[in-house]
Formats: structure tokens, sequence, C-alpha cells
């Protein structure tokens, strides 16, 4: 067979292959020095002696032996195999160590990240809902402006006619604003007689009314380009009444800026004097209308008259009427609109 059996020291008991002769069976089967055999031929090699089991190895021609490879393998080893063997063996157990603090190091470092991931998820979700009440507290805050806006207008301008549609030419359905004294650019234009210039004069002196406000900039509001060629004036009108006064136009008009269609008799811009038909309205109690559509403009003169305050301002170009009419009559030729 070519091998050698012996049996195993009180604390490893069995029989165990102590040597396998090179190129003999036993070393072409596999067997190896070390190896355990429980079973030959059917017969349990646990609990049997030394001289049993060589009278059962030699007693078949033919054997069928089971074996657990290496189990008693540190039985038969040198003392140089002995001691490379402890030391494979420490050079496991200390990758295993290694290998264990590695796991509980990762194991920290994702545990550390996945708190700082929700606590940032909470800070999120905190500034989140910060935002929204934030959000929530503007919006009611300007439901409520609106609501105040809405309840003053019906107090002021509820009881009283719709305004007008913008497409409506005002001064075609009301009877025609009285001519008011002006002076363009230097020229009179209707001036009245020197008995009611006097009486005027005197009463305006006496309250300390002004028609346009003598120390105006314009440049302070507006830039060079915008006031290039054109009289611009800033008058300050008595909030006495309605102000009665119709625009028209606006950015997306033919006429490309915001002018005013007519002055109503007996209302505050009629008993102010110093705005007539075909001026232009530049800005109102310091917001500017250069750029606005009409329905903006007619918004922001209602806010400003029904808002606190004695006198609204209005800044105005001068625009002789019969300029205002051809200007107007022109863009409308030019962009053949009815």
């Amino acid at each position: 067979m070519g091998c050698s059996i012996s049996s195993g020291p009180t604390q490893k008991p069995g029989i165990f292959i102590s040597n396998v002769k090179p190129h003999s069976l036993s070393a072409e089967v596999g067997l190896e020095v070390g190896d355990q055999i429980v079973e030959v031929n059917g017969v349990d090699f646990s609990n049997v002696d030394h001289k049993e089991a060589v009278k059962v190895l030699k007693s078949s021609p033919t054997l069928t032996i089971t074996v657990i490879t290496g189990a008693g393998k540190e039985l038969f080893m040198t003392e140089e195999e002995r001691q490379r063997e402890e030391y494979r063996r420490e050079m496991e157990r200390q990758e295993l160590m290694r290998q264990k603090r590695l796991a509980l190091e990762t194991n920290k470092i994702l545990k550390e990240q996945q708190e700082k991931e929700r606590l940032r998820k909470m800070e999120i979700a905190q500034k989140a809902a910060e935002e929204e009440e934030r959000y929530r507290k503007e919006i009611e805050q300007i439901r409520a402006e609106e609501e105040k806006f809405k309840k003053q207008w019906e107090e002021d301008w509820g009881h009283k006619e719709p305004v007008k549609s913008p497409k409506t030419v005002v001064a075609d359905v009301h009877p025609p604003p009285r001519p008011k004294p002006r002076s363009v650019n230097g020229a009179a234009l209707n001036p009245p007689a020197a008995d009611d210039m006097i009486g005027k004069d005197l009463i305006e002196n006496q309250q300390g009314f002004q028609k346009y406000v003598e120390d105006f900039d314009p440049y302070t509001m507006f830039s060079p380009d915008q006031i290039m060629g054109k009289d611009v004036r800033l008058l300050r009108i008595k909030k006495e009444g309605s102000l009665d006064l119709a625009v028209e136009g606006g950015i997306n008009s033919p006429v490309g800026k915001i002018v005013v269609s007519a002055v109503y008799e007996g209302g505050a811009a009629d008993k102010h004097g110093g705005i007539v038909k075909g001026d232009e309205i530049m800005a109102v109690n310091g917001k500017i209308l250069l750029d606005v559509k009409l329905d903006e403009a007619q918004a922001t003169l209602a806010k400003a008259w029904n808002m606190g305050g004695d006198w609204i301002d209005l800044v105005i170009s001068v625009s002789p009427p019969k300029e205002y009419e051809d200007e107007l009559s022109k863009n409308k030729h030019r962009r053949n609109i009815p």
C-alpha cells in the first residue's frame, strides 16, 4: 500500500497516516501524512487500536478507505514545521484582527457620515419650514394690504360712476375742459385778461399757491435722454373732491406714453389749472410712468389720490393740445389704426 499508520495520543485518539512513500499507491490516491482513517471496508476506525487497524488493512486486497484530510497533521510535524505552522497561524490571527479593526473603523466612519447627513437633512427641513412660514406671512400681509386698499377704494369710489374703458375717447363723451392759461417755452396759450390775472395772482399769493414747483430739478428723477427737448414741470395738486383727470396711451399704444385725454370741469385738476389735455404724465408721487401700460398708470393715479396726504405730486411734460392731437393722428395713420 505504501503508507504507515500510528495511533493518536490520549488527547487525540484515532488511527492516523504517519508516513507515505513517494510514488506509492497511497501517494497516487492522495493520502497524506496526518490524514485520519475513520473507516476501512465498512469497519469503523474510531475505536480500534493500532494492531487491529493493521490487521484490517492487510486482510483484503481491495480497500475502501474514508479519511479526514489533515486531521492529525500537527502530530507528525518536525519542530521546524511546527514553528512555521505556528507563525502562519499567528499571521492569520493578526490579519484577522487587523481586518476586524478596519471594519470597526469603517463602521464608525459610516455612522458618523450617516449622523452628519441626518443633521444636514434636519437643517434643510428646518430652513424650508422657516422659509415657508416667512412666505405665508408675506402673502397674508399682501392680502391684508389688498383688502385694506379695496375697502378704502370702495368707501371713496364705490358710489361713483364706473371708470370708462381705456379705449374710450373721454373727450368725446364729456364736456370739453375749460381752456387754461399756460406758458409753453415762453409762448402764452389762451392768455387771460389782465384784470383776471391780477385777481388770480392775488389769491394765489395769499394762499401760498404755486401752479408749478419752482425749485424742481427734473435731473434728480430722469436721465438726460428721458427729458431731452421736454418742458418738464412738477405740479402739486390739492386733494379736494375728485381728481377728475382722464388719461390714455401707454408704452404699448401708438402714442407710446401716458398722456392726458381730458380734464373735467370742477375737478381738482381743473381747479389747479396747471395741466391740460395733451400733457404727458411722467411720474406720480415719485413713481416714474415712462415705461408702463395704461391700466398700470390709471391704478397708480387712483392709489396716489386715495392714499393719505393732502397733496398729489405730478411730474408732467408740457405738450400743447394741438401738438398732442397731431402726434396721435400721425401715429394712428402710420400704424393703420382706425
